[in-house]
């Protein structure tokens, strides 16, 4: 399987899931048949948010996808430490940074800004900076502030996750992997591509 097809795979699973026209299930079948070990094709970090269950979003089966969830999708050594397990263990070929829209990460950054905050809010200040001036002051007011703020914390986090491993920013130098900035749509449950690198 190819980088691009692994994420055709997941946007088909992602249109089925729109529709609600999901695959059937075995699921005594899946755990039978991942008892002995797994041969994932992706790797999703997302939000910790509730409503991104990347396993339902994308329509997948026991066994088909790594996921890494972390308040905000921030980037830290242990999240490129699994990615790299998953890579060297399996035959991932895809890595998906799932950013979602109302994210309570940006929105807690966007509330904060400018005064003390935890670590992990933190890590998404830089995606506020990041938004053009053109959209305004930061305020929870001013949504398409808060949904540029949210692409840029995915391309921001895609960014270091390459900074900080070789394995993968070489693997995608060799066009074999790809990684995909997305975000999914609380409201629809539709995923957007923002764009690839590979």
């Amino acid at each position: 399987m190819s980088p691009d097809d692994a994420l055709q795979k997941l946007l088909d699973g992602n249109k089925r899931f729109v529709a609600q026209n999901t695959q059937d299930r075995n699921f005594a079948e899946e755990i039978a048949s991942t008892a002995d070990g797994v041969d994932g094709y992706a790797v999703v970090i997302s939000c910790m948010d509730a409503r991104v269950n990347a396993e339902q979003i994308f329509d997948t089966k026991i066994g088909d996808i790594f996921v890494l969830r972390v308040g905000g999708g921030v980037i830290n050594q242990d999240i490129v430490d699994s990615i790299e397990i998953a890579i060297n263990m399996t035959q991932v070929k895809l890595v998906i940074m799932l950013g979602h829209t109302k994210c309570g990460a940006i929105v807690n950054a966007t509330k904060n800004k400018g005064q003390e905050v935890s670590q992990l809010i933190a890590k998404v200040l830089p995606a506020l900076d990041a938004v053009p001036t053109s959209l305004g002051e930061p305020s929870l007011s001013n949504i398409p502030y808060l949904r540029k703020a949210e692409e840029m914390q995915v391309v921001l986090s895609t960014q270091q996750l390459e900074e900080s491993s070789p394995l993968i920013s070489n693997l995608i130098n060799e066009n074999q992997m790809m990684i995909a900035n997305a975000i999914y749509d609380v409201e629809t449950g539709k995923v957007t591509i923002l764009e690839a690198s590979s």
